[in-house]
C-alpha cells in the first residue's frame, strides 16, 4: 500500500512538471485547429520565438497563408527554415515544395531536393510524391 502511494505521488509530480513552452504551444495549436488564428498567434509566436520547432513550423505556415497575420513570404520562409533545420518534418516538406514550385521563393531544384529528401526519409507522403515528380520514374 505504501509503495502504491509513493508511486502515485511520483506520477503526480511528473505530470505536474510539464514543459511550460509545450503547454503554450498546445494552447496555440488548439486555437489554431479551431480556426481562431488571431487568438492562436500570441501562443504560437511565444513558442516559436523560444525555439519550439513545431511552433516555428506553424508560425511559418501562418505567415505563408496569411492566417491571423498579414501574408509575409519572407517571414514564412525564415520560420520554416528554422523549424526545418531543427528536423521539423512538415516544415522540411513545405520548404521543399516551395522551392520546387517557386511559390514564395525563387525556384531552386537542388534546394527543393535537399528538403524533400529529408522529409521523405521521415516518411512524409507529400515530400515523397513531390520528390518522385521532380526525379521522374526510376
Amino acid at each position: 500500500m505504501r509503495s502504491s502511494l509513493i508511486l502515485l505521488s511520483l506520477l503526480a509530480a511528473l505530470l505536474s512538471c510539464t514543459d511550460p513552452l509545450d503547454t503554450t504551444y498546445r494552447q496555440g495549436l488548439d486555437l489554431y485547429e479551431k480556426g481562431e488564428y488571431g487568438k492562436a498567434l500570441p501562443f504560437i509566436s511565444e513558442a516559436a520565438e523560444a525555439g519550439h520547432k513545431d511552433g516555428m513550423a506553424i508560425l511559418g505556415g501562418m505567415y505563408l497563408l496569411g492566417r491571423g497575420v498579414e501574408n509575409n513570404v519572407e517571414k514564412a520562409t525564415q520560420w520554416l527554415e528554422l523549424a526545418a533545420g531543427k528536423g521539423q518534418v512538415e516544415a522540411q516538406s513545405m520548404l521543399g515544395i516551395m522551392y520546387a514550385t517557386g511559390v514564395g521563393v525563387a525556384r531552386d531544384i537542388p534546394e527543393a531536393k535537399r528538403w524533400l529528401k529529408s522529409a521523405s526519409e521521415a516518411g512524409d507522403k507529400h515530400a515523397i510524391r513531390m520528390l518522385q515528380m521532380i526525379e521522374g520514374p526510376r
